[in-house]
């Protein structure tokens, strides 16, 4: 028998405290995701699981399903449904338990620069943000799934800071790579921790061993996957996709996108309980410690707002990219507030202005969680369109068999995930022939793509199918002797002349 010393039993008791205290807040995240898993997908987690769809069925990103994002995204939700299944409820799950390792992320970072008090408030504050369902991080957008390798490379560059092990720089670097190739608004996070690595490395005299245990893991994780491309004859497309069509898309007025003071009176709610405290720590961090640890502290948060801006539009869920950072940042301030005794009552009130901030979310928020439907959560967000083209998928669903192909002419294509049917082309929204490189050449593609298939059931929204590729559509249903079968003001569905019309109705 060994005696403990009484500071030995003080450490164990603190660390089940913090322990219990961070499941609690897993279990909190869990909570509020769970209440929107049968919501309806919209269009952006429509895009990317077409995608793997096609993946699944043996294709490559780019060369056989065409999105602007990194080919690691389509991969994530290709291992969501293929582990999980062929429905938007397992990528919603898939998500939900992706975003404890963010949470853990969090905690870790807030732990390293301000300590486990500070490290607990952030991942309760995350906990509860990370859900919020008008930024749209309730979903399975990009952002989402971005979040966490751009969080754990934070956390593994702050622990080379501290001990000069180059294993966290390694991996800091790899993580930065990954990040990049699920959306390239992460070159401000890789930008921002370059700087630091390279500060830090030549104040120690280690400028390129250093700099090349940082930049090596990075390059070969984008290396890498460009070579996987470039062997299956997709790299061509994947740097025009990520990268070039960037520029026009930004230019483009096809999908405008909201103001920035719309967006900002959107999900100023859900953003003000760490906007509040975050904003000030970008300078505070950098002022009060002018070493490359203060800069990276006060860097993530205006980088992760750097990120928001840079795709040159202004959608709700580019806003996801604060949370984490924030909810950090916001944590630190108090953490610092409390440290000094003759600072507390001002602590005392950012704990007050932080709580109330958070009783608005909760007020204005509320019924997302406890009294909307998943429907009524969709219409309220987005209005009636992705109601509409889940129980479109759904009825495709019900009228096909398990092997055939369908195809959707509109900007839906989560279409393809409710139906759990095939997906026959690269293009798997109308939207995307208005950028192809070369039209003719997409106009082509597409034309055959759909004569190789021929659809069980094809879904056109007029709402967005007067763009290039509409005579193409047009022909093929004409040429191939396609009936119309349901039509609504939002959706038309019509069937291939070999399949039976449904029970009740008569034949054409």
């Amino acid at each position: 028998m060994t005696d403990e010393s009484p500071a030995s039993a003080r450490r164990g008791e603190a660390r089940w405290w913090i322990g219990g205290a961070l499941l609690l807040a897993c279990a909190l995240s869990l909570a509020l995701r769970s209440t929107f898993l049968r919501e309806p997908f919209e269009r952006d987690e429509g895009f990317y699981s077409a995608i793997a769809l096609r993946l699944l069925d043996g294709g490559v990103p780019y060369r056989d399903g065409i999105d602007s994002k990194g080919p690691v995204l389509y991969y994530l939700y290709a291992l969501a449904i293929g582990v999980l299944g062929r429905s938007t409820e397992a990528v919603r799950t898939f998500v939900m338990f992706y975003n404890l390792l963010t949470l853990w992320g969090v905690y870790r970072l807030a732990r390293g620069f301000s300590g486990r008090g500070a490290a607990l408030v952030a991942g309760f504050l995350y906990a509860i943000l990370s859900s919020a369902p008008m930024t749209r991080a309730s979903g399975a957008n990009a952002e989402v799934l971005l979040v966490l390798p751009l969080v754990w490379a934070a956390v593994f560059l702050l622990q080379w800071l501290r001990t000069g092990a180059r294993g966290p720089l390694a991996c800091s670097g790899a993580l930065l790579g990954v990040a990049l190739l699920i959306k390239s608004v992460a070159a401000p996070f890789a930008a921002l921790c370059a700087g630091v690595v390279m500060w830090q490395a030549r104040r120690r005299g280690m400028l390129r061993r250093e700099g090349l245990s940082f930049a090596v893991p990075a390059l070969a994780v984008v290396g890498g996957m460009s070579l996987y491309l470039a062997a299956h004859g997709a790299f061509g497309d994947f740097l025009y996709w990520t990268v070039l069509h960037g520029f026009r898309y930004a230019a483009s007025t096809l999908v405008a996108g909201p103001t920035l003071s719309f967006v900002l009176g959107y999900v100023g709610a859900e953003v003000a309980p760490i906007a509040l405290l975050a904003l000030p720590a970008i300078a505070i961090h950098p002022l009060r410690r002018r070493d490359p640890e203060g800069w990276l502290a006060g860097g993530l948060p205006a980088a992760a707002i750097v990120a928001v801006l840079l795709p040159g539009k202004n959608f709700a869920h580019y806003f996801i990219l604060l949370i984490p950072f924030f909810c950090v940042a916001t944590a630190g301030v108090l953490a610092g507030a409390f440290r000094e005794p003759r600072r507390r009552a001002v602590g005392v009130g950012l704990v007050i202005l932080v709580g109330l901030a958070l009783v608005n979310f909760g007020w204005r928020e509320w019924r997302f969680y406890a009294r909307l439907s998943p429907e009524e959560v969709s219409i309220e967000k987005y209005g009636p369109i992705f109601v509409l083209a889940r129980e479109a998928g759904q009825y495709v669903r019900q009228r096909t068999g398990g092997g055939e192909y369908i195809f959707q002419w509109g900007f839906e294509p989560e279409i393809y995930l409710v139906a759990q049917r095939r997906v026959p082309t690269r293009y798997v929204s109308s939207t995307l022939l208005p950028f192809a490189p070369d039209q003719d050449v997409a106009l082509s593609q597409l034309r055959a793509d759909l004569t190789a298939a021929l659809p069980a059931m094809v879904v056109v929204f007029p709402e967005w199918a007067d763009m290039p590729g509409e005579d193409v559509v047009r022909q093929f249903l004409a040429d191939h002797g396609y009936i119309e079968e349901v039509r609504q003001r939002e959706v038309v569905i019509y069937r291939r002349p070999d399949l039976p019309p449904p029970a009740g109705v008569g034949g054409s």
